[in-house]
């Protein structure tokens, strides 16, 4: 029931969907059937939402292998990703992105069912760009500290900010009783940050090295001064190669024998 089974393809892009998800909406609309509708529109956002993520990471030449719904949302599979950091920004805010058109387009229309996709799409759209990871938020500034550092700073420094938003979301949920809810989120993104943390350590073999602050401090002049940040001066045309032929014995890195028969 939790293996992922192929419904469809969309651009060459594999559609698939846990069995254990239509079990479930059949289970919702059993119990409560005017939930039905609210639900659907969700999966389908949320299928939009993915191909979104799948038809920019197309257009940067990147390959999308499949595209997953779980009852835990929706996973494109994208190959190569984790080597291009800006792109993986630019791949997960695609994906709210479109999200955020559909209900602006919606914003348009009078109708209680506009109403109410304007409403699943804003709460897609925004909720993923909240900056915690896995989400496309978390993502994004994954993606630009990356960029500017390494991939093993930039998930430990998204890590702690991660942490930061998880207190601030746990006495939400203490203020306003749903604690338990917050509790289980929470620990979901721990538990997925640590283990890509763990993963990027094994990969580049290294550990994190920098703070938050210097984390940040790195990408805000990476970004303000572009590649004169990380690209090094050019050589000096002036300096001479150990190597290089030159009029000195001393300049000349070859046998005695080659130095007098290039002199002649």
């Amino acid at each position: 029931m939790l293996t992922p089974r192929r419904c469809g393809r969309i651009n060459s892009v594999d559609i698939k969907v846990a069995p254990i998800v239509i079990i479930l909406l059949l289970a919702m609309v059993l119990m409560a059937a005017k939930s039905t509708i609210p639900i659907i529109i969700l999966l389908f956002s949320l299928l939009l939402h993915e191909i979104g993520h799948s038809l920019m990471a197309q257009a940067l030449g990147l390959r999308v292998k499949e595209i997953v719904i779980t009852p835990l949302g929706g996973m494109a599979s994208i190959e190569g990703l984790s080597n291009r950091p800006i792109d993986e920004a630019k791949v997960a805010a695609c994906g709210p992105l479109i999200n955020l058109v559909i209900a602006g387009i919606c914003a348009l229309i009078d109708s209680d069912l506009a109403y109410l996709v304007m409403l699943i799409n804003l709460g897609l759209g925004l909720g993923n760009l909240f900056p915690v990871f896995p989400l496309d938020g978390g993502r994004i500034i994954r993606g630009f500290f990356s960029a500017a550092t390494n991939p093993v700073d930039a998930i430990n420094s998204v890590g702690k900010i991660s942490n930061y938003l998880c207190l601030v979301l746990l006495l939400f949920g203490y203020r306003f009783d749903f604690l338990i809810f917050a509790l289980a989120i929470s620990v979901y993104c721990v538990v997925v940050q640590k283990k890509e943390l763990f993963m990027q350590v094994l990969a580049n073999g290294r550990s994190p090295s920098l703070s938050l602050s210097q984390t940040i401090s790195k990408t805000f002049r990476y970004f303000r001064d572009g590649d004169r940040y990380h690209t090094p001066p050019p050589p000096d045309p002036h300096r001479k190669e150990p190597n290089e032929t030159s009029g000195s014995l001393e300049d000349f890195g070859g046998t005695l024998e080659e130095y007098f028969e290039n002199k002649k």
